[in-house]
């Protein structure tokens, strides 16, 4: 009789170790079955994180860091006759901007303005426009004033050399004057004082100053 009941004892404790033992290994199962859960969930933030960053701010970066500042920073400036000599020319570029004059010194004169992208110059005015590359200290392309097109090719210049132009008022009387001085000293310009222009009068490189119907006037150089 207590062999038989060790013998029914022992088979319960086998029993109950077989159940406890499946149990035991459902538990784990069902925590290695989290664990991809959430080793496959901590990619999640990590993917965003590094497409967002990697994927969009460096590119903004890169152009922010390495052009931004030179294109606000540099200037040059480039200056010439027109193909044929019917007029002088100047072309300031400052950074992604950039301003022409053209004139002849005698009546005919164009401010003009516009875009300097990748080595391409396109501006336009009131009465004209231009269209140019930018290649190693010098721009080549055409100008057109007028109705007339005139051909150029224009050399990188240093100051004094360079555009000036003054915007001034004398005795209620509006004055603006615009000055291209060439390699040779030399200068092209007008001015026009209530609405009337005429040849514009020599200035000083060294200080812009010019004189307009007896009153001193500073020219700024542009650029």
């Amino acid at each position: 009789m207590n062999r038989a009941l060790t013998a029914a004892l022992a088979a319960v404790g086998a029993i109950v170790i077989v159940v406890v033992g499946v149990s035991l290994e459902g538990d784990d199962e069902d925590r290695g079955g989290d664990e991809p859960a959430a080793t496959e969930s901590e990619p999640s933030p990590e993917t965003p994180a590094s497409e967002t960053p990697t994927g969009q701010e460096q590119p903004s970066q890169t152009p922010t860091a390495s052009q931004t500042p030179e294109e606000q920073d540099r200037s040059t400036t480039y200056v010439g006759r027109v193909d044929g000599g019917a007029a002088t020319l100047a072309v300031v570029v400052e950074g992604s901007e950039a301003t022409a004059y053209f004139c002849d010194g005698v009546a005919v004169e164009s401010w003009l303005g516009g875009s300097a992208t990748a080595g391409r110059l396109k501006l336009s005015g009131d009465n004209g426009s231009l269209d140019a590359d930018v290649e190693a200290r010098r721009t080549i392309g055409s100008v057109r004033v007028e109705g007339l097109r005139f051909g150029f090719t224009l050399r990188e210049v240093e100051p004094p050399q360079g555009l000036y132009r003054v915007a001034e008022t004398i005795s209620g009387a509006e004055v603006n004057g615009g000055w291209i001085v060439l390699p040779s000293g030399r200068q092209v310009g007008l001015v026009t004082v209530d609405g009337r222009s005429r040849p514009a009068p020599s200035l000083d490189p060294a200080t812009g100053e010019v004189r307009v119907d007896g009153q001193v006037l500073t020219a700024e150089m542009q650029g």
